[in-house]
């Protein structure tokens, strides 16, 4: 089921700042789905839970979904009798690990799969800083953005060699993300790997490993043009997924330990930017306070999964929920996994260890629906 103001859930075409913060809250977002599920019951004629006509319930998500099937069970169980999270990062919404574990534990997959990475990475930043960073007239910014694969017409906010030198260590850091996350099955010809690849390569100079990273990347050999929109944006330019986040606040750094320059996580950043941006005063503790997203203790008939080569596993509960002590908790782990591999079987063929995943599931899910029934 689509989110409102995602994919084509547009419920107000011209929204406003008041229309984003009214109705782009998890709150929201599991009221839509209670009113889905209870229209859909109405629909197949389906009777009271106990009843020979009762229809069980079961939600599925992963990532953000996943938390919504975490808080949906959790939160509204005379509805739905089965949570189901795929990668769901419940210690990073409940604010349980460093802001500065995520961009580590990605850093450490890469040198997993391909030693050296980290230090190749890292040298090659270190190199763009040290070659950008004195450049401050503007035709030598452009002149040196396209030795880098990166457009000459740069936006108003680069105004300095260490601006470009920022954006292109961003670049790297958030495209390493996102293809870590799309790691699997693991292999050197995924996107994440090809990545530690191109960076390793001796043969090439610096600018010459920035410009085939943003290649391989995009798919293209152009330019890559830092004036475009960002994709996550509407079509007015606004990044709802930015402001979605000053509801979950995921607290994300870069300490020493990652393949990058350190960047110290600041709250008052995050502040500033929902109530400038989007008129949301941001509260830390939201999700706590609205769902008591931290505590399990009384939740049954809900399955977590993870995947180890996933940056997100590392903030995610992957051996224990310490508080539930009725064992309703059931989480499965992925040793080859991703971000929610087990979700996306459909397009690709799975490693033995996601089939092996793939049969408990079901077997789990049999044995509760013959509970609830």
């Amino acid at each position: 089921m689509p989110l409102r103001y995602f994919g084509v859930s547009y419920p107000v075409k011209k929204f406003t700042k008041k229309d984003i913060r009214d109705q782009l809250t998890p709150r929201q977002a599991l009221q839509d789905t209670i009113h889905f599920i209870q229209a859909k019951q109405a629909e197949y004629g389906c009777g009271p839970r106990g009843s020979k006509t009762y229809c069980p319930v079961m939600t599925v998500g992963g990532s953000y979904a996943g938390l919504l099937s975490t808080l949906i069970r959790k939160t509204y169980p005379d509805v739905v009798d089965i949570g189901y999270s795929g990668s769901p990062c419940l210690l990073l919404f409940g604010h349980q690990v460093t802001p500065y574990r995520y961009y580590e534990y990605i850093t450490q997959v890469a040198e997993t799969i391909s030693h050296g990475c980290k230090d190749a990475v890292r040298s090659a930043i270190a190199e763009v800083q040290a070659d950008l960073g004195s450049t401050t007239k503007r035709h030598q910014l452009q002149s040196k953005a396209k030795d880098y694969g990166i457009c000459p017409n740069l936006p108003h906010s680069i105004k300095s060699g260490d601006d470009l030198a920022e954006e292109i260590s961003s670049y790297t850091s958030s495209n390493f993300a996102g293809t870590n996350m799309d790691y699997y099955p693991p292999s050197p010809d995924q996107p994440f790997f090809k990545g530690c690849t191109i960076f390793q390569d001796n043969q090439k100079t610096v600018p010459e490993k920035v410009k085939a990273y943003i290649a391989m990347i995009s798919g293209s050999s152009q330019c890559y043009d830092l004036s475009a929109g960002d994709a996550d944006a509407g079509e007015d330019g606004v990044d709802l997924w930015d402001a979605l986040c000053c509801y979950l606040v995921p607290q994300i750094g870069k300490s020493k330990a990652t393949m990058w320059p350190p960047h110290k996580y600041k709250l008052q950043n995050d502040v500033k930017d929902c109530r400038e941006n989007f008129g949301i005063e941001l509260d830390r503790e939201y999700l706590e306070k609205e769902f008591g997203v931290n505590d399990l203790s009384d939740v049954t008939h809900l399955l977590i999964t993870n995947g180890v080569n996933d940056g997100w596993y590392a903030l995610s509960y992957t051996d224990s929920v310490p508080s539930n002590h009725n064992g309703g908790v059931v989480l499965l782990t992925m040793e080859n996994g991703a971000h929610h591999s087990d979700l996306t079987h459909q397009l690709q063929a799975d490693t033995p260890d996601v089939e092996l995943v793939h049969a408990q599931i079901a077997d789990l899910i049999a044995t509760w629906l013959a509970e609830i029934k």
